[in-house]
């Protein structure tokens, strides 16, 4: 197949496509999980039916710190930028591109090549070692980025994350959290902490009880859900809790949802990363 398939990271669609679910209307807004799951599919298609893929960081605000050197059809891309369609279904985005006339096809989606990968907590050697090397060049720090996890962070080494995803309700809305909420999840925390841990977690009122009670490795950054921010400062904490979770030992992981958190599920698989889920 002679076409080339570029992947834009952006977080905002002309188009904006809904999908309808039991719950009503549900509005586009990929985090960073969602966003590399898509990648790892595309990756799988180019493949299976040999189109070329290109990943572009630039209109997303992860640009700022993805490297994005050297990149092709960047003129392409900023000229089509507002034709970039969003897919969901795995089935749709084979027959979006596979019965494309167009010999560069832009897009972006964050569908699953496997949807039972999200519970499968086999993490050791789940992807193939071109596609962990493929994730590993395309999503990297670029010097920005990576001179602040060197210089605020060199002294981590030989440790384990314990993280804990409560939802968006806290992370995107900034909802409070129940007392009694707070007592659960101090109570899983105590189960599975090791001294050697280092404490990620999308709730601010959560990480903040844990560090006023326990002598705890925590990350000193502000964090956000990727898909509906524009704050730089989020946006660097968040992409350095990703990174620092990369040279983990082991990830512990509890989440509210009955799937595992994409944040970790995809970092744990392209690094190899064994993760336990906590109950």
């Amino acid at each position: 197949m002679n076409k080339t398939v570029i992947q834009v990271y952006k977080q905002n669609f002309q188009d904006k496509d809904k999908i309808q679910l039991e719950i009503g209307q549900y509005d586009i807004m990929t985090g960073l999980g969602d966003c590399i799951r898509g990648t790892i599919t595309l990756y799988k298609l180019s493949k299976i039916y040999g189109f070329n893929l290109i990943i572009d960081f630039r209109y997303h605000p992860i640009g700022n710190y993805i490297d994005t050197k050297n990149l092709e059809h960047a003129n392409d891309v900023n000229n089509n930028i507002d034709d970039v369609k969003f897919i969901f279904y795995l089935h749709n985005l084979k027959n979006y591109i596979l019965n494309n006339n167009n010999n560069i096809i832009y897009l972006h989606t964050n569908a699953w090549y496997d949807d039972k990968d999200i519970y499968n907590t086999n993490t050791i050697n789940s992807m193939l070692e071109d596609e962990q090397i493929f994730m590993k060049n395309i999503f990297k720090p670029n010097n920005i980025l990576n001179e602040i996890i060197v210089n605020r962070y060199n002294n981590y080494n030989n440790y384990n994350i314990i993280h804990f995803r409560l939802g968006d309700n806290g992370l995107i809305h900034q909802n409070n959290i129940s007392n009694e909420e707070l007592i659960k999840f101090e109570n899983i925390f105590n189960k599975y902490y090791e001294k050697n841990d280092i404490l990620i977690c999308d709730n601010m009122i959560f990480k903040n009880y844990i560090k006023s009670k326990y002598n705890v490795n925590t990350l000193d950054i502000e964090i956000c859900h990727l898909g509906n921010t524009s704050n730089i400062n989020c946006i660097e904490g968040t992409l350095i809790d990703f990174f620092i979770q990369s040279k983990a030992n082991k990830i512990k992981t509890y989440s509210i949802y009955y799937w595992i958190s994409g944040f970790i599920h995809w970092n744990a698989k392209i690094y190899n990363i064994p993760i336990e889920i906590m109950n």
